[in-house]
């Protein structure tokens, strides 16, 4: 019998879920190079692996803070800077000289009462008090107050703003949903189950050719591939002998001393 390769095992379904597609992502490159996959039967298989490695691409991306997020909480602080300003002013209208601000300022202030504790609520919660207080504010019998205030530009302001942030939250529960995806196990299960598939049918291709050219060309191929498999098994190797012996070593008494993670001092974005 003559000496074939054999694809190595990979290690691939122990890798943390960026090696995992870093792994599968390097195999399908060299596939791609193929130009008769019917060669080593994978003409289908193919297509369903890199299928496989787009979900997971799909559901890394996913796991990230999209757009939406972004302008959700860009429009939540400009929605939080004009509530103040909102109170503050109608706190200042009391000591007012002016008779009809002053009053403009107590009724007001009346008026806001249920809506005290508006910034501390959740946001959703917020979102839902904010659309009730401008509507309150907007009746025909403050309008008058509300000028003396000048707080007719500033509460549009704030009424603009709260309907970007539901229309944002709905757009976002929307991609959402279209773009479900499977969770990463699940996902990671699948593609380690089509690379099976396809090494077992390069493997298969290779012990029943009988031309020498072929031969060699999947003997060639099957090499790449476990020089990629010993590429990333080393890395995980010698990641994980790291993490061991940090975990093992004993800390110098400047370590000791050293504050830990959770004793190091965060800056906010």
């Amino acid at each position: 019998m003559k000496d074939y390769e054999k694809v190595k095992g990979s290690n691939c379904s122990r890798f943390t879920n960026a090696a995992h597609l870093g792994f599968h992502q390097r195999v399908a490159n060299r596939l791609d190079l193929i130009a008769d996959l019917s060669k080593v039967h994978i003409t289908t298989e193919l297509d369903e692996y890199k299928g496989c490695i787009n979900d997971e691409k799909d559901r890394t991306r996913e796991s990230r803070s999209t757009e939406k997020t972004v302008a959700l909480s860009e429009v939540n602080q400009q929605r939080e800077r004009i509530i103040p300003f909102i109170t503050q002013t109608m706190a200042a209208a009391e000591w007012s000289p002016i008779e009809d601000v002053k009053l403009a300022g107590r009724v007001m202030r009346s008026v806001f009462g249920p809506y005290k504790n508006l910034q501390r609520e959740r946001d959703d919660e917020k979102t839902a008090l904010i659309t009730t207080m401008v509507h309150d504010f907007e009746k025909p019998e403050y309008a008058a107050h509300i000028e003396a205030l000048h707080l007719t530009e500033t509460l549009q302001m704030l009424e603009n703003l709260n309907n970007r942030y539901i229309q944002l939250r709905e757009e976002r529960l929307k991609e959402a949903l279209a773009h479900k995806q499977e969770n990463s196990k699940v996902l990671r299960q699948r593609t380690d189950a089509v690379y099976v598939r396809i090494t077992e049918l390069i493997y298969a291709s290779l012990l029943l050719e009988t031309v020498d050219d072929n031969i060699t060309f999947i003997n060639t191929l099957m090499r790449d591939l476990n020089g990629i498999i010993d590429e990333f098994n080393s890395s995980f190797n010698i990641s994980k002998g790291i993490k061991k012996a940090n975990k093992d070593r004993k800390p110098s008494e400047e370590e000791e001393d050293a504050p830990t993670d959770e004793q190091m001092p965060t800056t906010e974005e």
